[in-house]
């Protein structure tokens, strides 16, 4: 009968990249894998056999065909060490990882690989060849439909592999997987969650989204309010125009108005309707 690690993770910087983190045996025999996505705050490892183990950690972001690889003999990045037990202080000199014992049918929780600050080379080398890395296929000119896209993006920006459901996600490993979507003129946008296990990240209410709420926001240099607009687009009517943090409701959209030509496409061609009041563009909705 196996046990389970958990911990908390953490990176030296605002961004929190996917991570994999290993049990590796104390006598090397043998070794143990879960994986997280971005964002993911913690991890637990599952069906780990009892015994005593040091917990190390390697960041792992998507791989693109044709962008290159992940270097050869990739070395962890941060581990549970005295220095983590220490309180990860400057005074916290020791960096010896330190060795974390896994009993039969219980969890061995706060391991946190949390050791970023070591000499280079400190760490061993990866085990059975590196992380196991998302390859995702070349960015195409165009997707075929929004649902492709949708994964092609969920993948690249959590680093978990696209599943259909939660249940199809196996053990140990990080998957994305969607729970809605809406399907506007020309565009789409599609909810879900993402994580490992039982660590999971829900994609939170987006706003703009049908059936939410949120606000209008300048953030371009504008003083004044931004028009409403009795259909999508620049060039429709202008049928009011509202004060940055006014509360509004969207019933309609997305809807994606193509720019002219020449023009790059931004959130500056893609509309929502504000219940009762008539067409904004994306840019000036936020929470």
């Amino acid at each position: 009968m196996a046990g389970t690690i958990s911990g908390a993770l953490g990176y030296p910087s605002e961004f929190l990249p996917a991570q994999a983190v290993y049990a590796i045996a104390t006598d090397g025999t043998r070794f143990y894998r879960v994986e997280s996505v971005v964002g993911q705050q913690h991890y637990k490892m599952v069906s780990v056999p009892a015994g005593d183990y040091f917990v190390l950690t390697v960041t792992r972001m998507p791989v693109r065909l044709g962008s290159g690889d992940a270097p050869a003999n990739a070395r962890f990045g941060a581990g549970y060490t005295k220095s983590v037990l220490c309180g990860l202080s400057v005074d916290c000199l020791d960096h010896s990882l330190v060795s974390v014992h896994v009993s039969a049918g219980r969890d061995t929780p706060n391991i946190d690989p949390g050791d970023w600050y070591v000499p280079e080379n400190a760490y061993p080398i990866v085990p059975g060849g590196g992380p196991q890395l998302l390859r995702l296929d070349a960015q195409p000119v165009a997707f075929p439909n929004f649902h492709d896209a949708a994964v092609d993006v969920a993948q690249a920006r959590t680093g978990g592999r696209y599943v259909k459901q939660a249940q199809d996600c196996p053990a140990n490993a990080a998957c994305t997987w969607f729970v809605s979507s809406r399907v506007g003129q020309g565009s789409a946008y599609y909810t879900g969650f993402a994580g490992s296990n039982t660590d999971l990240q829900a994609v939170p209410a987006p706003f703009p989204a049908v059936g939410s709420t949120g606000h209008v926001r300048l953030g371009m240099g504008e003083t004044d309010c931004v028009n409403v607009r009795a259909a999508a687009g620049k060039t429709a009517k202008v049928v009011g125009c509202l004060a940055s943090g006014t509360q509004v409701r969207i019933d309609d959209g997305p809807v994606y108005v193509t720019p002219a030509f020449g023009i790059s496409p931004s959130s500056l061609d893609l509309w929502w309707h504000i219940a009762g009041r008539g067409w904004m563009v994306d840019q000036y909705l936020r929470d």
